[in-house]
């Protein structure tokens, strides 16, 4: 990676075409772009089936989904399959979206914020570290349900009894 140096910095060198000085200008825009250092990006297969969770609050309904993916690493080690697992967290319509579109073993792009946790039970301190999804993208989608079951007194398609 190399460093390109703010536009107050760059007072038109000569060796700069007006060409390469564009392209300056549109790193220092994506640069510019980017909104904090906690983002993550996985593209992974659901573990389990999603479920979706529903908390009532005097009027307000709060829905939310935990799901776990399983994400390959890039590189192995002889030649054996590695794979970590990640926890996220959709809430909203978000939630209820991945609840009746995704399945499990189906791909999902997630993107998010990490985020910690920590709680205690019977007297064991436990951390956790969760994906707070922003964005997201279901690949692989559920397929509809489509009836097979005729029953026994269904009517002949139209012209079939035309013999």
């Amino acid at each position: 990676m190399f460093y390109i140096p703010p536009a107050e910095m760059m007072s038109s060198p000569p060796s700069l075409s007006v060409a390469a000085k564009a392209q300056v200008g549109l790193f220092q825009n994506k640069r510019k772009k980017v909104k904090g250092m906690n983002t993550t990006e996985y593209i992974g297969r659901l573990v389990t089936e999603p479920t979706l969770n529903r908390k009532a609050n005097m009027e307000e309904e709060h829905y939310w989904s935990r799901i776990r993916i399983a994400v390959p690493r890039k590189f192995k080690k002889d030649k054996e399959k590695e794979t970590d697992f990640f926890n996220c967290l959709f809430f909203g319509q978000a939630a209820k979206y991945l609840c009746q579109y995704a399945k499990k073993g189906g791909r999902i792009y997630v993107r998010g914020e990490n985020r910690e946790n920590n709680y205690e039970k019977d007297g064991v301190k436990y951390y956790t570290v969760d994906l707070m999804v922003k964005e997201f993208e279901i690949i692989d989608f559920k397929e509809k349900e489509i009836k097979t079951e005729v029953p026994e007194n269904a009517p002949f398609p139209p012209g079939a009894d035309m013999q």
